[in-house]
């Protein structure tokens, strides 16, 4: 905001909740991995195929969005 001069338009407080929910969400599924892998190399592969892996897929890059499944659409 102050940097680029972009107004925040939105509720503060639904960003911050928001914003919380997704930081103990990220660390906690980092925290899971390095906890269940042995290796550092193993713990970097399984956090690549449990979040890139899926964005990756389902971003509608490899499969068109409308050809996928209701599910996965939503």
């Amino acid at each position: 905001m102050w940097l680029f001069d972009v107004p925040f338009r939105g509720n503060v407080l639904f960003f911050m909740i928001a914003s919380t929910l997704f930081l103990v969400g990220g660390l906690g599924l980092g925290i899971v991995i390095s906890a269940v892998g042995r290796s550092q190399l193993l713990a970097t592969q399984v956090a690549m195929i449990v979040t890139f892996l899926p964005a990756y897929l389902l971003s509608g890059f490899m499969y068109s969005i409308s050809v996928m499944p209701a599910a996965c659409r939503w």
